[in-house]
């Protein structure tokens, strides 16, 4: 008889604690579209999978203005894997901020090697694990985005009593959300 243990959605968000705090920094400190992040996170917990340790971690200690060069980097790859141009690319082309970030264990090389299992492995990691642990990240990002456009809108479309505002609006305010 085989056991079988249920994971409460508490316990799987704990589990995957590092991972939310990441998200957040990339949509609510950063702005960055959830989707998109969604996607960054995706790659980057596949490269975990196959050997690649610790780069979300690693990642969320880096100041934020590495942490979007990373995740342009990550988009970058993303694109290159899903629309076949991997192969295309010159042999010598580097990965550079994923190269400083992993001690250089990573090429074009293996990314070529890697295609399929890439195209394969990324959208099941999205479903299995970056859909479930990061949905109340994505839900927040999307109100906050909003509320800041709204902000941002009334700020530009008028002049007066706007001082406090554009001066909270200076620089990204990060929530703080009680299950991270």
């Amino acid at each position: 008889m085989a056991l079988t243990s249920i994971v409460t959605k508490e316990q799987f968000n704990a589990f995957h604690r590092i991972d939310r705090v990441l998200y957040n920094i990339l949509v609510l400190g950063l702005w960055r579209e959830p989707s998109k992040s969604m996607q960054v996170m995706a790659l980057c917990l596949w490269l975990e999978q196959v050997g690649f340790g610790y780069i979300v971690e690693k990642m969320s200690y880096l100041p934020f203005t590495l942490i979007n060069e990373l995740a342009d980097e990550a988009i970058m790859w993303l694109s290159c894997i899903n629309n076949n141009i991997v192969s295309i690319l010159p042999e010598n082309m580097e990965v550079p901020m994923l190269q400083i970030l992993l001690e250089n264990d990573i090429s074009l090389q293996f990314f070529l090697q890697n295609q399929l299992k890439a195209i394969q492995g990324i959208p099941q990691v999205m479903t299995e694990v970056c859909q479930r642990a990061l949905s109340k990240i994505t839900q927040q990002a999307i109100i906050w985005n909003e509320a800041q456009s709204i902000v941002g809108g009334q700020r530009s479309a008028s002049t007066v009593g706007v001082q406090s505002i554009s001066t909270i609006q200076s620089e990204p305010v990060l929530p703080v959300e009680k299950e991270l």
